[in-house]
């Protein structure tokens, strides 16, 4: 029964008619819960289920607000988020099983406790925080593409790390345009700045982590570790951000050594990150004039309608201006607060009826994108297009 409540809600949620487009999933770990009484014995797990949706979307309001505003107003942002928390949520599992429990205060009091693991969309919830007025306006944030890798020990684990950073970022604004690609045996990993230029991202975020292992004696293992930090603009190699961190951490286990010392500096990489690139992104990146968004290989109109149409959802019904239509090309002018890389990931992420649009190239003032169709047994069951969603 927990599995066939698990794909219905999903469901329910993926096809809601409300729901903005995907495109800054944060996976977060909650749990909701609400006590049993006399009244919701039999709806007590329903409203659990609720209360976690919206503590899902509260844990990524959190990471966008001051920490002083967020404690100041969270009972209020528990009443203003609860319309989005569905929609918001584009997936979950449970992370074990749901119960009731006693609760930790007064012992006759019962909780029905629902744990999730869920994927929450930050564009949705940054849009709804700044509705309320909690966020302020408007400054565009770049697509990034991010690396974080070992220096000299491969099998160190750093995929909470990066989990973190990737996080973070997603919370600030920046889109991340695809996960690290994982080489296989003796591949040479790529760079940020070659995975950027690849994908297209405006900005390239290298992170490299050494760890400097030694024995202490009495089963204790100690180390020091090192995060280097060096992002780019991918255009022209500008340098955005350069940081450095080191700290010791000791541990019987080696690997659990070396996460707490990765714990240690997450929040001093992530706040001195965020604040170099913020400051230094908005300074070197002055609008030059309208966007060209380019479509190349369009066999029909239609093609070109469903991309207009998307644009719309996107950036807004007077942001966008066809300019030219001929033999299988066409061009928009646009006015857009999203950057090139940004808009480009976001086009390439949609689905569309028939075709979808593959990344050709990218500029400080063009996004270049090939329509390419998809044939009958490629493509999904009917739906409405992915910004319905």
């Amino acid at each position: 029964m927990p599995a066939l409540l698990a794909v219905f809600a999903w469901v329910w949620i993926a096809l809601s008619p409300g729901a903005a487009p995907a495109v800054e999933p944060v996976q977060v770990r909650v749990a909701g819960s609400i006590e049993v009484t006399g009244e919701n014995r039999y709806s007590a797990r329903a409203q659990a289920f609720d209360q976690a949706l919206l503590e899902a979307v509260l844990a990524v309001a959190r990471e966008m607000l001051p920490q002083a505003t967020f404690e100041l107003e969270e009972q209020r942002l528990r009443v203003d988020l609860v319309p989005v928390a569905a929609r918001s949520v584009l997936n979950y599992r449970p992370e074990s099983a749901m119960e009731i429990q006693n609760d930790p205060g007064p012992p006759e009091r019962t909780l029905f406790v629902v744990p999730i693991v869920a994927t929450v969309d930050a564009a949705q919830v940054r849009e709804r925080l700044s509705e309320l007025g909690y966020l302020g306006g408007g400054a565009r944030r770049p697509s990034v593409a991010l690396v974080v890798r070992a220096v000299e020990s491969p099998e160190l684990p750093l995929d909470a790390f990066e989990q973190t950073l990737r996080r973070s970022l997603s919370a600030q604004g920046y889109t991340l345009v695809r996960p690290p690609l994982r080489p296989g045996r003796g591949r040479v990993p790529p760079t940020a700045p070659e995975l950027a230029r690849a994908l297209g991202a405006d900005v390239a975020v290298d992170v490299e982590v050494l760890w400097r292992a030694r024995r202490m004696g009495a089963g204790v293992v100690g180390g020091d570790a090192r995060v280097q930090v060096r992002a780019e603009r991918a255009s022209d190699g500008s340098e955005l951000a350069r940081l450095t961190f080191e700290t010791p951490a000791y541990h019987r286990d080696a690997a659990e050594a070396t996460a707490r010392a990765l714990e240690a500096l997450e929040e001093q990489v992530v706040r001195n990150l965020l604040l170099q690139l913020d400051r230094n992104w908005q300074v070197l990146d002055q609008p030059q004039g309208p966007l060209r968004l380019i479509l190349v290989n369009v066999r029909e109109f239609a093609e070109v309608d469903a991309v207009r149409e998307a644009l719309t959802e996107l950036i807004g019904a007077d942001g966008a201006k066809l300019r030219l239509l001929g033999p299988l090309r066409a061009e928009f002018e646009l006015s857009s607060t999203l950057s090139p890389g940004s808009l480009q990931d976001r086009l390439v992420r949609t689905g569309f009826p028939g075709f979808e649009l593959e990344r050709v190239r990218v500029t400080s003032d063009l996004v270049e994108l090939g329509v390419a169709r998809i044939s009958e047994s490629e493509q999904p069951d009917p739906a409405p297009p992915a910004w319905r969603q």
